[in-house]
Formats: C-alpha cells, structure tokens, sequence
C-alpha cells in the first residue's frame, strides 16, 4: 500500500513538472521570437534560445539565493555556536554557470567572542563555494583538470553558457584544487568503501614512476639568472614581478590496477607526488588500495616497472609495510625489449638480421622461462669478444649489466600462465595522460600550488573518482543553519 502511495505521488510530481517546463518552455520561444522576428534563422533561433534560458535561469538562482538570506534571523546556531548579524545588507556578487547573480546578504558574528570569527549563512546554507554556486565550482573542477582555463572559458562560451572572466575562473579552479588537496587524503577511505572488485579481477598491478616538470621557482638575491633570457623590451606598467628561475623538478606517479586473467588492466588508480612531497605519502594511499582490494579476494600481486633500483626498494618496503609477504617483480617488457634492440644495433651490422634475431628472442621468452638466460648469455659472449677499450663494448657493457642483473624478473612465459601483466603500460600511461597532458605543455611552468591544485583534480578524475569525491568535499562548504 506504501509503495503504491509512493508510485502515485512521483508520477503526480513528474506531470506537474511536465506542465510547468511545458509552458516555460513557449514562453522562452515566444521571447526569442519576439526579438528576433519571424524570418530569423534557426541557427539565431537556438542561440538566443539559450541566451534567453541562462537568463531566465539566472534571475531563478537570484530570486532564490535571497530567499535564502531573508530566512536568516537576528541570531543563528552554526555547528553548535551561536552567532548573531554583524554586517547587513550588502550586495554582493556570486558567479553561475549562466552569469553572475547579486544577493544582499549579511555576515555574522560568534556571540560572547570579542572580535571573533564572522561567517556568512546564505553560502553555508546554500553550499556556495568560493563566491561562486555548486555547479560552476564543480565544472571548473572538472576544466582545470583537464586543462588551461583559457581553453575551459573558451569550450563553455561555446557551449552558450555565461561563465566569468578567465582571471576569476583561475581563481575558483586554484582555490577549488587547493581545497581538494587538502582533503582528498581524509576522504579517500569514504570512497574506497563504496567501490566493489570487478567480478573479473584476477591480480593487482603496482607500479612507480617518476616524470619532470618545468617549475618557476624564485631566484635568490644576487644570484644570475640560470639560462639566457631574452631582454624585455617594453617597460612593465605595474611593478615588476619578482625573478624566477626555471627549474625541471620530479614527480612521482604511482598507480594500482586490477586485471584480469590475461594481465589486461580493468581499471586503474592514479597517483602522484608534486616536486615537495615524499614518495611515502602516496605509496601509503596506494597500498591503502590494494588492502581493499585483497580484503574482498586475495589477489596475487605484481610490481611491474622498469629497472630504476630506488623505485623498487620504495615500492617494496612500502609491500611489507603494510603486511603484503609475497608478490611477484616483472621488468617491464617494453624496456627490456629496447635494451636488446640497444644491444643488437652494438654487435650486429646487418638489419634484416637484427630484426630476425629480435623477433626470434620475443618468441623464445613468450615460450620459455629460461630464454632470457640464454639471450644474457650470447649478449655477453659477443661483449667479452670486443676489445675492452672499445666505444661499442663500453656501451654494450651497460645492457648486459641490466639484462644479467634483472634476469630474475624476466620469465615472462611464467607471467603470461599466471595471468599476470608484462608491461607498465599503466603507470607509463599514467605519466603521460595524468602529468604529461596536463603539466607539460608547451610553455607551461608551475608553481607549488597551482601544481598540487591542477593535479589532485586530473588524478581524481583520471582514477574515476571525482563526482563521488565531490559529493563528501562539497559538505566542507555547507552546515545547518537554524534560527534562534
């Protein structure tokens, strides 16, 4: 009997809702019409029609927004504490995704606290977000991380939206990001508790890698600049900016994947760490990810990455740290494949031979486990054959310390039985969509805190955690106001 109330009532609802935007809808036509004329093409029919619908929208937030503020009584109870109007009145500007809106609102002031904190109740009530509404705030989320705003400001004029100048939208994204950054590590367990295993997943793939960015960094007093400079030739018309220096600093990527039982990624986690952060801090996030992975199925475990030693050492204590005690190492395929084409170009002249050789040398370590150990052992055969002196035998002699050394980690043929992955494909696909795309484009250079905001927002979303992210972040910004 609810549940049939329940039903009524909804279709009750969806009807009027259907009569409403119905009528709203003919008298927006009837506004484009009514400015435009009758020979109007439909081309300037659909863009007034849009116009219009922002404007109409816009006056619906405003009227909205007041009704809100003239809710608010003399004195309100905001998380426990009571706080009476201090400054009243105002008018002042919020931005939307279809123009900016001006409300008269009121500050309030902590009652008993002398020249204590003040808050607004109109942006705590309605979760405005750094002057600016719900959903603007969390578009531009969504456009820094995937870019410029200058592009963002560009892709939603186009899409008829009345979005605010470029320099207020940098702000909202910096301030949004840096929010973001700051919280993303307490909210993070709140999103790992709502996601599920793939019913397919067969093993975990952690990966660590690191990539560079160009950071503008203040140059010490006195100190000369530590490239050449073209001089400026227009004088500036405010004061001069403070001089920087361009330095390349490292990132750290991290990523954990689940696969299935061809070793194909079914989906991945991203994670980085800017120029001042350590690796510890996104290698505890990381392996937070697999222990709720494994806590649904024990999966195996395979660390595939290329042959940098530190990446290992910090990828396997951060393993038995946190309780992991066996898990298999794999060189990635990639690089191993690139050294032996490195090594062949050293010892053999002819091309055709070379490809044949190399093609030959795929087969056998797809097939066999000990085929590695054999192709280490005719590498080093030709090596020992070259007078020791010799450019090609300085240079050879690198490869087969790395082939030699991380032989163990080669047995590819056992990994592809086991269903585990041969390739860091995610974490160097990771350095380039999540860092790459984003932080080194050309002419781009960074700083500390436009880096973390731009970042934790892509990482967010390239891990495909951003709208759930959202809906615990945007509680940072709103509370129950009640009156007193």
């Amino acid at each position: 009997m609810g549940s049939s109330t329940d039903g009524q009532q909804a279709s009750s609802v969806s009807k009027l809702a259907d009569e409403c935007l119905s009528r709203a809808s003919e008298w927006l036509a009837k506004a484009c019409w009514a400015e435009l004329g009758a020979k109007a093409s439909f081309a300037d029919f659909e863009a007034r029609l849009y116009a219009i619908a922002n404007e109409a929208a816009r006056r619906q937030i405003e009227a909205r927004l007041q009704q809100i503020e003239d809710g608010h009584t003399e004195q309100v109870l905001v998380a426990g504490k009571r706080y009476r109007r201090h400054e009243c009145g105002k008018s002042m500007p919020y931005h939307s995704l279809v123009g900016t809106v001006h409300v008269r609102r009121s500050t309030y002031r902590e009652i008993g606290v002398r020249n204590g904190p003040t808050v607004v109740p109109l942006d705590l009530a309605a979760g405005l977000i750094h002057w600016s509404t719900p959903a603007l705030a969390y578009s531009a989320a969504h456009g820094y991380s995937a870019g410029p705003m200058r592009h963002y400001e560009v892709q939603m004029k186009a899409a008829h939206r009345a979005v605010p100048p470029r320099a207020t939208l940098e702000r909202l994204a910096l301030s949004v990001g840096g929010c973001a950054a700051q919280d993303v590590r307490t909210i993070e367990p709140s999103l790992r508790a709502s996601e599920t295993l793939p019913p397919n997943a067969h093993a975990l793939a952690v990966s660590l890698d690191r990539t560079a960015v160009a950071m503008a960094e203040e140059r010490p007093p006195g100190t000369p600049p530590n490239s050449r400079r073209k001089p400026r030739s227009a004088p500036y018309q405010r004061e001069p900016p403070e001089p920087i220096d361009v330095n390349w600093r490292m990132i750290y990527v991290g990523t954990v994947s689940v696969v299935d039982s061809d070793g194909e990624v079914i989906t991945t986690r991203k994670y980085h760490a800017t120029p001042e952060e350590e690796t510890d801090e996104i290698m505890a996030r990381m392996m937070a990810d697999v222990a709720h992975c494994r806590a649904t199925k024990l999966l195996p475990v395979a660390v595939v990455q290329d042959g940098a030693p530190e990446m290992w050492n910090v990828v396997r204590a951060a393993l038995r740290a946190n309780g992991v005690r066996k898990w298999t190492e794999v060189i990635d395929r990639y690089h191993v494949n690139e050294r032996l084409a490195a090594a062949l170009e050293l010892i053999e002249r002819d091309g055709k031979e070379r490809r044949q050789r190399l093609e030959k040398w795929g087969e056998q370590l797809d097939r066999s486990p000990r085929a590695i150990y054999r192709i280490a052992k005719w590498i080093e055969t030709k090596w020992r054959a070259m007078p020791r002196e010799s450019h090609k035998a300085q240079q050879l002699d690198g490869h087969v310390g790395y082939i030699s050394g991380y032989a163990s980690k080669m047995n590819y043929a056992a990994y592809r039985r086991a269903g585990l992955p041969i390739g860091s494909g995610a974490v160097e696909g990771a350095c380039k969509s999540l860092v790459g795309f984003r932080a080194k484009r050309s002419g781009q250079r960074w700083k500390q805190d436009g880096l973390t905001a731009a970042l934790t927002l892509r990482s967010l979303e390239q891990s495909g955690r951003l709208a759930s992210f959202w809906q615990f972040f945007a509680k940072r910004f709103s509370a129950d106001i009640r009156a007193l």
